[in-house]
């Protein structure tokens, strides 16, 4: 195997996958936590916040915090999304082997590997399933990036542990 660094992305639609639900997560999101739905979930409120909550400032600062607490919830989720999106990728350098997903990390060395599989999960695909060594777990490799002859030559290197 070449000593060489490769760098593996998602594939585009892999990417699409992912980036859509996170702008509609954070859109969603940001019009909730902005209050704009106040208008459309109360119709007709008008002159303060008597209409709104009953005359009552902490009724009022609880139906106000209630959206803004559910868009912070949907702006994260969207950004979670738009990361992984992103930011996803698998990197080999020489004997090495990294893993990022969004904000998670997993590397190894391949004298740290104990073998590979591929494995099945129910939407988003097969993928690659590493075990490390001394009960360390495993890295999980979609079958979303788009590898090479590098990469499958990396996976040759090591022992095969079947299919699940």
């Amino acid at each position: 195997m070449s000593l060489e660094r490769h760098e593996y992305r998602l594939k585009g639609r892999a990417q699409a996958l992912y980036l859509v639900p996170g702008l509609a997560f954070g859109g969603y999101g940001i019009f909730t936590a902005s209050g704009a739905n106040v208008i459309f979930s109360a119709p007709g409120a008008k002159g303060g916040i008597a209409p709104l909550a009953g005359g009552n400032l902490i009724s009022f600062i609880s139906f106000v915090g209630q959206p803004a607490i559910m868009g912070t919830a949907f702006i994260l989720m969207g950004c979670y999304f738009a990361a992984f999106a992103l930011r996803s990728r698998v990197v080999l350098d020489g004997t090495h082997i990294s893993l990022r997903y969004a904000i998670r990390e997993k590397s190894a060395d391949l004298s740290e590997i104990e073998g590979w599989r591929m494995d099945q999960v129910t939407w988003s695909g097969p993928y690659w399933r590493i075990e490390l060594k001394e009960g360390r777990g495993h890295i999980l490799i979609m079958t979303l990036f788009q590898v090479d002859d590098s990469f499958h030559a990396f996976l040759s290197q090591l022992r095969s542990l079947g299919n699940n």
